[in-house]
């Protein structure tokens, strides 16, 4: 069909069980927010959470446990380190220890 443009793919959703992550889901390079929401609670499984989302560029999740004290941080960005580095900066300013990346993902842009 002349004309016709396919629509762009390019949303991202990162869904976790709990704060540490134990299980997790992704999708990414979808038409809509919500069929990335979708497809990550569904890889995630029963009881997940969406926990964050990104229109383009790549999602991350990172999670720290000092002396007890467990948080966690989310990043976005228009590459997989930029959306880590955030994600990190996030969970070690909240918990002032150091945490680890557990799950990112990226859209094909």
């Amino acid at each position: 069909m002349l004309g016709a443009v396919s629509p762009a793919l390019g949303w991202g959703a990162i869904a976790v069980s709990n704060l540490q992550a134990s299980r997790f889901g992704y999708g990414f390079d979808h038409p809509t927010k919500e069929s990335a929401e979708q497809r990550a609670l569904a890889e995630c499984g029963r009881g997940c959470k969406v926990v964050v989302t990104f229109p383009s560029g790549c999602g991350a999740y990172a999670y720290g446990n000092y002396k007890g004290e467990r948080d966690y941080g989310i990043g976005r960005g228009p590459t997989r380190a930029k959306a880590e580095d955030d994600a990190l900066d996030d969970c070690e300013f909240a918990l002032w220890a150091e945490c680890k990346i557990k799950v990112w993902a990226c859209n094909g842009n």
